[in-house]
């Protein structure tokens, strides 16, 4: 059965998104979260605690103030993606995640990523 890599985006509910994040991958997907800057840091070290055990999980060190319609959301989208990238590599050895892939190396290199 194919696996399917999950991102998600959120801001606020930790223990809705440690269900969720437990519910995803116990048939063996994989999920990336970028928990919002604004949320209460005891709340992203709660979802970092959780995850702690899951290896198909990764949370986004790289967190953003997000804005609903602005940029920030692409920003979070693709900090979340590099972490899905470094940290669940399994999930993204397919065609268009390869290491020679146009798409990898945008992520992987482009000046944004620093």
């Amino acid at each position: 059965m194919p696996k399917i890599a999950y991102i998600l985006l959120c801001h606020e509910d930790p223990d809705a998104i440690i269900e969720q994040a437990q519910y995803l991958t116990q048939s063996g997907d994989y999920i990336a979260i970028h928990f919002d800057k604004r949320s209460p840091d005891s709340a992203y070290r709660k979802i970092r605690s959780a995850l702690v055990g899951m290896p198909n999980a990764a949370l986004c060190q790289k967190r953003v103030k997000c804005a609903w319609g602005g940029w920030s959301l692409v920003q979070a989208t693709l900090n979340t993606l590099r972490t899905g990238l470094a940290a669940l590599a399994a999930a993204f050895k397919s065609e268009c995640f390869s290491e020679s892939s146009s798409l990898r190396r945008r992520l992987v290199f482009h000046p944004s990523a620093a």
